[in-house]
């Protein structure tokens, strides 16, 4: 009889391949900022790919690479301008560790990570 325990559970390279791959790019759809625009002009939430914002102007849904756009076609500038650019810097590293761990991890290199205990 085979061993259908616990441990068998942990071992499944599958299963742990599946739960990294769905947190890791759950990441980019899950909200991480609500926020507030100029004197209650407007409100709106912020992942790492894409923003929406209500105000009375409309309703808009802005994504990574329209941000990138707005700053090279000069329609933001100044300071604003450069915390984009920083901001779309880091989603770029972010994304790049994400792949890089899912390659590796891909590859069979499970050696370096070990579950607690087992």
């Amino acid at each position: 009889m085979g061993d259908l325990g616990i441990r068998h559970f942990f071992d499944n390279d599958k299963l742990w391949g599946t739960i990294f791959f769905i947190t890791s790019f759950g990441f980019f759809v899950v909200p991480l900022n609500f926020y507030f625009l100029g004197d209650n002009l407007g409100i709106g939430i912020q992942s790492l790919f894409w923003r929406y914002q209500i105000t009375p102007y409309g309703n808009s849904f802005i994504n990574y690479f329209q941000d990138v756009k707005f700053v090279l076609e000069g329609v933001i500038s100044g300071i604003s301008a450069v915390s984009l650019l920083v901001w779309a810097l880091g989603v770029l590293v972010y994304l790049v560790a994400i792949l890089l761990c899912n390659l590796d991890f891909m590859m069979n290199q499970r050696e370096r990570f070990q579950v607690s205990g087992f």
